[in-house]
């Protein structure tokens, strides 16, 4: 044997004994979305808000314009107005909606909040149209009543009078928020303000906005203990 093979074999037990000696525990959170086709829905094809709550502004069942099936939602305020789903509490997952803005008012916006535990802390996703004062996608957190902006994108906003699909995947293990429309991503975020569950919010600025098939996949989560043997 050489000395340079002396060395190598010298080198992996130094490094065998201090891997032994730095032995470590790790907590790790795992996600997979659930393989349940979907574990909570709204298609409005009821006829009646009996699933909600008005907190602002109104409110109500229409069977024009629709995005698919009989009836959608309308949603009009003097500022912001919102409804609130009820016995819906949760927070990892994958939240679709469809949404349409009208060109009624100049700054007529659709908002959708997720993990709303009340109107000061939340995340709110905004849609504005390219005819408002300020065209297109905006991310929010509000903590205790302090808003902050996760994340904005100004190009390619969604044109009045139209149907869009958007989805929003929020992962409490890793803090990702990703926001798709059409099935492209156009925001992405990183926060673990708010873990715990809360419930979901559609909403408008003036008028009008529509929702239509409001779904929500949930994210099965797993901690698992990384330590040593």
């Amino acid at each position: 044997m050489t000395n340079s093979d002396d060395m190598r074999t010298v080198t992996k037990e130094i490094l065998r004994v201090s891997l032994r000696s730095f032995a470590f525990m790790a907590v790790l959170c795992l996600s997979a979305l659930s393989p349940l086709a979907q574990t909570w829905s709204e298609d409005f094809e009821s006829g009646t808000l009996s699933n909600w709550t008005q907190q602002v502004g109104t409110a109500t069942v229409v069977t024009a314009p629709v995005s698919a099936g009989i009836y959608s939602v309308q949603m009009q305020a003097q500022g912001v107005g919102y409804m609130t789903a009820n016995n819906f509490s949760r927070s990892s997952g994958v939240y679709a909606f469809d949404t349409r803005v009208s060109l009624v008012d100049f700054d007529a916006d659709s908002y959708f909040w997720f993990q709303f535990q009340d109107f000061n802390n939340n995340y709110l996703f905004a849609v504005m149209p390219g005819n408002s004062d300020n065209p297109g996608y905006y991310l929010y957190r509000r903590v205790n009543g302090v808003y902050t902006l996760l994340a904005v994108e100004n190009s390619n906003p969604v044109a009045p009078d139209q149907w869009n699909r958007f989805e929003i995947l929020r992962d409490t293990c890793t803090g990702l928020i990703e926001v798709s429309r059409l099935g492209s991503v156009v925001l992405t975020a990183t926060d673990f303000s708010l873990l715990q569950p809360g419930t979901i919010a559609i909403g408008s600025q003036s008028r009008f906005a529509y929702f239509d098939n409001i779904s929500f996949n949930e994210l099965t989560q797993a901690v698992v203990t990384v330590g040593p043997p």
